[in-house]
C-alpha cells in the first residue's frame, strides 16, 4: 500500500482504515500488502518501514491477521535484501500478524531459475513467518507443468516432510486431488494429518487390485506431498487411498498415454 503509484498518502490511508474497520466488524481475516523499496523510492517518506510507522495506527498494527511484502528486484536496482532482517523488523511492527512474501518474480528469462531458487529456498526463522511467494509470472512460466520452470519450482519447494518453521499444523486430515489429472506419466498427491499417526497411501487399479504402496510408516503431524510415476502402467482409471488414524479417503485419477 506504500507503492508510490497508489495515490496520495491521505487517500491510501483512508482506504486502508475504512477497509480494515469493515472487515474487522464482520469478524473476517485482514491482510495488508506492503511494497519493499529500500533505496528505490522517489520520496523517503514512502520507504516501507518509515511509511508503516508514520501512517498505520497501533490498533491496526496489532490487529492485522496477515502482512505480506511485494518485491521485485528488477524494480529496485537488483537489490537482494537480507530477508531475515526484513522479516525480523516486520514482526516487531506487526507482532500478532502472520508475515511473508505476497508476490515476487522477474521478467528476465535468464534470471528466472536463480530467482526461484533464491526465494523458494529461503530459511527464515522469524516468528509467525508463513512463506507466501506468489510468483507473478507463474502462468507464463509454469503452465502447463511440462514447462522446465515448473520442475525447478517444484524442486525448490521440496517435498513436505512434516511441520517445520514455515508450516502450520493442519487442523484436520485431508487428501487432495492429484495434480495434474489426467496425467502422463507422473502426478503429485498431497495430504495432511493433524497429529502423529501411522499413514498408508496405496494405489489400486479399476478392479481393486493393489498396484503400489507410496506411504506405509509413522508420520509426524503436518502436510505432505509425494509424486507417483505410472510409467510402467497401462492407461486407465486408478484409485489412491489414504488411511490414517480414524481418517480414510479414496480419490480417482486417470492415466493417459
Amino acid at each position: 500500500m506504500n507503492g508510490e503509484w497508489c495515490g496520495t498518502i491521505t487517500d491510501v490511508v483512508a482506504k486502508i482504515d475504512t477497509a480494515y474497520r469493515i472487515i474487522k466488524s464482520h469478524d473476517k481475516k485482514t491482510e495488508l500488502t506492503l511494497y519493499y523499496n529500500k533505496n528505490c523510492y522517489e520520496n523517503a517518506q514512502n520507504e516501507m518501514f518509515t511509511w508503516v510507522r508514520a501512517r498505520l495506527s497501533s490498533s491496526m498494527r496489532t490487529g492485522l491477521d496477515y502482512v505480506l511484502i511485494s518485491y521485485y528486484e528488477d524494480d529496485c536496482n537488483n537489490l537482494q535484501p537480507n530477508w531475515q532482517q526484513v522479516f525480523d523488523t516486520l514482526h516487531v511492527l506487526f507482532p500478532n500478524s502472520k508475515i511473508g512474501i505476497g508476490e515476487c518474480g522477474t521478467s528476465n528469462s535468464s534470471s528466472k531459475t536463480s530467482y526461484i531458487n533464491r526465494y523458494y529456498r529461503m530459511n527464515i526463522t522469524t516468528p509467525k513467518y508463513v512463506g507466501g511467494y506468489f510468483w507473478w509470472y507463474y502462468k507464463q512460466d509454469c503452465v502447463p507443468y511440462t514447462n522446465p520452470l515448473w520442475s525447478i519450482m517444484n524442486s525448490a519447494f521440496g517435498v513436505f516432510t512434516g511441520v517445520g518453521t514455515n508450516n502450520e499444523v493442519p487442523t484436520e486430515a485431508y487428501l487432495s486431488n492429484n495434480y495434474p489429472n489426467p496425467f502422463n506419466p507422473s502426478t503429485r498427491i498431497e495430504y495432511a494429518i493433524p497429529k502423529n499417526s501411522f499413514v498408508t497411501l496405496k494405489i489400486y487399479d479399476n478392479l481393486g487390485r493393489e498396484i503400489s504402496t507410496l506411504v506405509n510408516e509413522m508420520k509426524s503431524a503436518g502436510k505432505y506431498s509425494i509424486d507417483f510415476n505410472a510409467n510402467n502402467l497401462a492407461a486407465g482409471v486408478y484409485f489412491y487411498k489414504i488411511t490414517s488414524d480414524n481418517f480414510t479417503n479414496v480419490k480417482k485419477m486417470i492415466l493417459v498415454k
